[in-house]
């Protein structure tokens, strides 16, 4: 199951996934529209969490990371690369 909620210009995603070992089955991914804004917010919700995927360029996203915020929650921040076209 997955859910999309659309908010001042920000998507905000949530998706079930396969049992983890001592943590929760969804995961917040939320795609934001510069790196600024996605190093930001990944710089906030990691503040005493735990980092998974340190944010930086991949071949799809400008930013991506993952981790687990302090209380526990898994996010995924994304600045997606468009497809040209």
């Amino acid at each position: 199951m997955h859910c999309q909620l659309e908010a001042a210009g920000t998507t905000l995603m949530g998706a079930d996934g396969p049992p983890r070992h001592g943590g929760s089955t969804t995961c917040i991914n939320i795609d934001v529209d510069s790196v600024e804004d996605a190093e930001r917010i990944f710089a906030a919700l990691a503040d005493g969490g735990q980092v998974q995927m340190p944010i930086d360029e991949t071949f799809w996203a400008h930013r991506w990371g993952v981790l687990t915020d302090r209380f526990g929650k898994p996010w995924m921040v994304n600045f997606l690369k468009r497809c040209p076209g």
